[in-house]
């Protein structure tokens, strides 16, 4: 594979943190926060299943 043929036209889709598209910040800022919106997402949803778990809400 030559380098030409691995790089994706910047209109198909923008890799995370890929140096593709320098021009384009606003991907960047997106990717970070989807990332860290999933992360804190997955956060709270371990903390109040930890939280249900030591309370027994369900009986458990």
């Amino acid at each position: 594979m030559d380098a030409s043929s691995w790089e994706s036209p910047p209109s198909a889709h923008v890799r995370c943190g890929a140096a593709e598209l320098p021009r384009v910040d606003v991907s960047r800022v997106v990717c970070a926060f989807l990332v860290s919106f999933v992360l804190f997402v997955v956060f709270v949803v371990f903390v109040f299943f930890v939280f249900r778990v030591s309370f027994g809400a369900d009986g458990a």
